[in-house]
């Protein structure tokens, strides 16, 4: 391996940022006024869960394009990178809103409890036992798969060099002692994938309609970042992306994954694995194994899905594929 490095460019870039609210504090109304914005170019909106924000259009200056899905995560994840390659067409940087990062989290929370319930029930009926009333507990293996999928949503926004706002929800809850314990203490915890605070580049939390809190922000300009909570009076999205200093100038977002890489025999063991599995599901379904060779070739130009390496893309065929092989089996 050839060494390489290069010189920081001092410049600060757009962020990710998370708006968590409590309920109607206005953490949507802040993201679609945000759209308003003369320092960027287009807005567009993916809605996870939540009422489209149709309404919010009537804002001064507002000009967002609300982005259509069926609310699966596949066409979700799908519709979030057309946003990222659309937006980099443009000379002026445009925002991506994903509203919300809970919905989602929940979404993928759902998928992982559905997976358990149908092992369980298979289980059960091997076993010539009835299938269990309750909800099964969710393996460490599903929990894993959920949060590949959240990774895979981050690394979209970490590749749009323009701004990205994730809202999320923000409940006052029990603070647990070492045992594990709820406690008489409170505090605010944003209700998504445990890491999303981690994930974003700034936090304004919103814990009551008029009231805004600056918790976190990467930031060399803004006052105070690093030590302390702040008020934020009058808080705009606009007014935090000036402070910042991307009024003046944005450097380019630069990210490397850690992903923990598997070995080539790895790798290639588990895409077989699930080409095999997706060949299956598709025998089933009374596909051809060609159209489906045809379909991965329109999707991913250049590349044949017997070479590929993209496992997480692998993994959503195939559960779009038991998802079509469920519904027909429940139909009959």
């Amino acid at each position: 391996m050839i060494l390489r490095t290069r010189k920081p460019t001092g410049l600060p870039s757009w962020p990710i940022l998370l708006l968590a609210g409590t309920e109607k504090a206005g953490k949507t109304y802040a993201a679609a006024a945000a759209s308003a914005s003369s320092l960027i170019g287009r807005t567009l909106w993916v809605t996870i869960g939540e009422d489209a924000p149709d309404e919010y259009g009537a804002i001064p200056g507002a000009r967002f394009e609300i982005v259509e899905h069926d609310g699966t995560y596949r066409q979700i994840l799908g519709a979030l990178d057309e946003c990222v390659a659309e937006l980099a067409k443009d000379e002026t940087p445009g925002l991506i809103v994903i509203d919300s990062g809970t919905r989602l989290w929940n979404l993928l929370s759902d998928e992982a409890q559905a997976v358990a319930n149908r092992r369980a029930a298979a289980k059960a009926a091997r076993s010539n036992r009835p299938t269990p009333d309750d909800d099964a507990t969710i393996g460490m293996d599903l929990w894993n798969t959920a949060k590949q999928r959240w990774d895979h949503v981050m690394d979209c926004l970490r590749e749009h060099q323009g701004p990205s706002i994730i809202t999320a929800r923000l409940d006052l809850t029990a603070v647990v002692n070492d045992k594990g314990d709820p406690t008489k203490d409170k505090t605010w915890k944003v209700q998504a994938h445990k890491s999303l605070p981690y994930d974003v580049g700034a936090i304004v939390e919103l814990p009551a309609p008029g009231e805004a809190v600056l918790t976190g922000v990467r930031s060399l300009r803004v006052k105070n970042a690093h030590t302390q909570r702040r008020a934020f009076p009058g808080f705009t999205v606009e007014a935090l992306w000036t402070e910042m200093g991307l009024a003046e100038a944005a450097g380019t977002r630069s990210h490397v994954s850690a992903t923990g890489e598997q070995s080539v025999d790895a790798v290639r063991a588990a895409v077989v694995a699930l080409l095999n599995e997706i060949g299956d599901l598709a025998a089933r379904l009374g596909i051809p194994r060609q159209q489906i060779v045809n379909d991965w070739a329109d999707s991913h130009p250049g590349e044949a899905i017997a070479e590929t390496t993209d496992i997480g893309a692998l993994e959503l065929l195939r559960d779009d594929l038991a998802e079509k092989v469920k519904k027909g089996s429940t139909d009959e």
